[in-house]
């Protein structure tokens, strides 16, 4: 299976799989992406304030830390691993993708001898039939840890020990293997059950001087050279305050990064398992003045009004679809000193810095990322300060 990439003048590259993957946006010369990216930001968000030049990747290649691939048997019954296809449910064959961490691309591309050996089938969502739906590889930046997630329709798996000791054999750089069982009908899904096959079950990576643990439904950027910038950004934006709230805080990331410049740390976030996630990484890194709680980031900020919580700042990093008009009505009640919204969509993003304009608040930086190279997705970050009653 041969799969041609070339890489361009002035960064980027050009892949075979281009049309039939539809994991990239863009294979253009890089600095034509970036261009393009820039103009979108600007149209979107320079009524608000002086949009900064967006922060690129010296190397636009090379940095998904996330990768997950599914199967399907060859004409002659090789079992091949590929990219699942949204639009036909299939699998595109993928030997290798030049946007992910390298070893991550090459286990994903040689495990599927691994496991056509001990006989697992691709798992066929019409009928319920097959052993392995996908996996998931997680690799940590700065530890070079590696975490290898098979997901499974059920927990009874055949020839459990002798695939742990293959992936031992083959792959001795795989820090902690972990089976999840998922029965959800959604292809690339993952279930709230976990079994190590091997190792601690998580990996661990710095990040801004900091150790974070990365599970299989961590949710951490894919981008951790770029993510790091970001934080720091964050980090340096944020003046010292009180009390800070981490909105839909995930693991805990961006706050305890920034928790030296406050007294006290409020974190929410309604997905449970990264609310342990994020009190482990808390105990890690000794950081006292963090609590976090699994809820609804707009329940605890309406609760916040309710009891007269004082609050100094606010950060939020919401899903694409930014934040809810609720969280955003119980924001300006609030009324914070200092917000700095992060959005992964510039779009929601100009609807809610609509919101908070109307409620006082001035947009004092703006400064867009190129987190996802080759993708038309851009990361901004904003600082707004109440500036009126």
């Amino acid at each position: 299976m041969k799969q041609n990439i070339t890489y361009l003048n002035g960064g980027g590259f050009k892949c075979s799989k281009f049309k039939s993957c539809g994991g990239c946006g863009y294979d253009i010369p890089y600095m034509k992406e970036l261009e393009r990216k820039q103009t979108k930001v600007n149209l979107l968000l320079s009524r608000f304030g002086k949009v900064a030049p967006i922060a690129a990747m010296e190397t636009p290649y090379g940095y998904r830390s996330k990768v997950s691939r599914v199967f399907k048997k060859a004409d002659n019954k090789v079992l091949l691993s590929g990219v699942y296809k949204s639009n036909s449910g299939g699998c595109i064959p993928v030997r290798s993708c030049a946007l992910e961490d390298k070893r991550a691309s090459e286990l994903a591309y040689k495990i599927a001898d691994v496991l056509g050996k001990l006989k697992y089938a691709p798992f066929d969502h019409k009928t319920g039939r097959g052993d392995i739906r996908q996996i998931l590889i997680r690799t940590a930046h700065r530890t070079g840890e590696v975490l290898l997630c098979i997901v499974t329709p059920r927990a009874e798996l055949k020839n459990k020990n002798a695939l742990t000791t293959a992936l031992k054999t083959n792959f001795p750089y795989i820090s902690t293997c972990v089976q999840n069982i998922c029965s959800s009908p959604l292809p690339l899904s993952l279930g709230d059950r976990d079994i190590i096959l091997f190792g601690k079950g998580y990996i661990e990576d710095i990040i801004c001087g900091k150790r974070f643990c990365i599970s299989p439904r961590s949710f951490m950027q894919v981008n951790p050279v770029q993510a790091e910038r970001l934080y720091s950004a964050a980090k340096e934006l944020l003046k010292p305050c009180d009390t800070l709230l981490d909105a839909y805080c995930g693991t805990g990331t961006i706050g305890l990064i920034c928790s030296e410049k406050t007294k006290k740390l409020y974190g929410a976030e309604i997905v449970s398992s990264a609310v342990k996630d994020a009190r482990k990484n808390a105990k890690i890194n000794n950081i006292q003045n963090a609590e976090f709680f699994c809820c609804d980031s707009k329940d605890l900020m309406i609760d916040c009004v309710k009891n007269r919580t004082h609050i100094d700042s606010v950060i939020l990093d919401p899903p694409r679809a930014g934040a809810s008009r609720a969280f955003l009505n119980a924001l300006c009640e609030l009324s914070p000193k200092q917000v700095i919204y992060i959005s992964c969509a510039p779009d929601t993003l100009a609807r809610d810095l609509r919101v908070l304009k109307s409620a006082g608040y001035c947009a004092e930086v703006i400064m867009p990322f190129d987190m996802f190279p080759r993708t038309p997705h851009v990361e901004t970050i904003v600082l707004m300060s109440k500036v009126k009653g």
